[in-house]
């Protein structure tokens, strides 16, 4: 099932990508609506830690805790020519940066990343 956006939709659900638009556009609505009226909050789980030698695979987008506790993400690469004296790898990051396997703690692919998000009914005047 592909999650796009964290929104918990797949393309493939829907006949007319017009239904799946507006669906997307709904939750998103709701989404939003729920942002500006309630704090959200979320547990992540099952991840990879570095400590186990489990790396994830070249290309594959995840989500990282560094070891200062920040979130950060980007894509994989493994056993590139980028990489050849590195055999873990490196995470690299849409701005140009590079994060180290050293500075992570553990990793987990972005694509598993699901959110459930409050169901709001929005007011009428919103």
């Amino acid at each position: 099932m592909s999650n796009i956006m964290g929104f918990g939709i797949d393309p493939d659900d829907f006949e007319d990508w017009n239904e799946f638009d507006d669906e997307l556009k709904k939750r998103r609505d709701d989404y939003l609506a729920a942002c500006n009226h309630e704090q959200i909050s979320f547990t992540l789980t099952d991840f990879f830690f570095v400590e186990d030698g489990v790396y994830p695979d070249d290309f594959e987008l995840v989500l990282v805790v560094l070891k200062d506790g920040r979130l950060s993400g980007g894509c994989a690469e493994r056993g590139l020519e980028h990489t050849k004296n590195n055999p873990k790898g490196v995470i690299h990051q849409s701005r140009g940066g590079v994060i180290e396997y050293e500075d992570i703690i553990a990793w987990k692919p972005l694509e598993e990343v699901y959110i459930n998000l409050p169901q709001h009914k929005k007011q009428e005047g919103n």
